[in-house]
């Protein structure tokens, strides 16, 4: 009876699909297509391979190598609602020395070459890239996981395939009213059932109570919020329609796993530093293009 039950459930795309539906697992990340894209676009791109692995799998192995490369895998971890839910790791790949006679710095093609010279991939284990070809998987990497955690935070709120049509409707209203004081009774009378009865269906059809999916659809709501500085903290708790600032930090912590200061100043270092980079990228073109007089 349990096993057919929590099959039904999968069945229906509930987020988390089975032991704990109200949290992101593992096993959810793992069927998102986001995730898929990413790891085969890395692939692609760089020419190594790239998985989504369980916390505890994660036990990287030094690439064998004739010369004094060390060899590594790149790994970052995924984290939903303050937990390790899983890790993004690379396969195994040595990295080149960071200077040669002549050379500041070894670039994609000077590291294929001394690859080729030292045969430290000869036995097909790992890549050869050069240190900075490893500090902008780095940096790939730790996109990824963030935006895999920000884009499963709101899969979470997201219509689980075929719903009951007062499910639907509660939706719904919740994303258009959550910032004003809501109950699963008020909810329920809006979409035409009894409290019960609503409570019951909602969960089985969201894996998450009247009161956790608010607080989720709250939590999201503070996020877009918080990434301008120039709004107080305690003017977005209310904006966002928690009822006071202790309830906020607490539904924050819980769904976000961390306090909300520290995620915006996170997540403003995050754009600056991007914004930095594109800054960079459009002086160095510009000056490359530039005519010379």
């Amino acid at each position: 009876m349990h096993h057919r039950k929590a099959k039904q459930q999968e069945s229906r795309g509930t987020p988390g699909g089975g032991a704990s539906p109200s949290r992101i697992t593992f096993d959810m990340l793992g069927r998102l297509p986001l995730v898929l894209d990413y790891l085969d676009a890395f692939r692609k791109v760089t020419g190594i391979g790239l998985k989504l692995v369980a916390p505890s799998e994660n036990k990287p192995t030094p690439v064998p190598s004739r010369r004094a490369a060390h060899g590594r895998i790149i790994s970052r971890p995924v984290v939903c609602d303050g937990t390790h839910v899983a890790t993004l790791l690379t396969d195994a790949v040595a990295i080149a020395p960071a200077t040669t006679p002549g050379r500041k710095r070894m670039g994609a093609t000077a590291a294929t070459r001394w690859a080729a010279d030292s045969d430290v991939a000869s036995d097909g284990s790992g890549a050869a890239i050069s240190s900075e070809q490893r500090d902008g998987m780095d940096r790939l990497l730790s996109l990824f996981a963030q935006h895999i955690s920000a884009f499963a935070s709101r899969y979470m709120l997201a219509p689980a395939g075929t719903e009951p049509d007062c499910v639907m409707k509660a939706r719904n209203y919740i994303h258009s009213h959550a910032t004003e004081p809501l109950t699963s009774q008020s909810v329920a009378g809006r979409v035409g059932v009894s409290r019960q009865h609503f409570c019951k269906v909602f969960r089985r059809s969201t894996g998450m109570t009247f009161t956790e999916y608010l607080s989720r659809c709250r939590v999201e709501r503070a996020k877009d919020l918080l990434v301008n500085r120039s709004r107080r903290v305690a003017d977005i708790a209310f904006e966002a329609g928690f009822q006071s600032i202790p309830q906020f930090n607490r539904a924050f912590r819980k769904y976000a796993g961390t306090e909300p200061t520290a995620w915006r100043k996170a997540a403003n270092a995050e754009r600056n530093l991007a914004q930095q980079k594109r800054t960079g990228e459009e002086t160095t073109g510009a000056s490359r293009w530039q005519s010379p007089r």
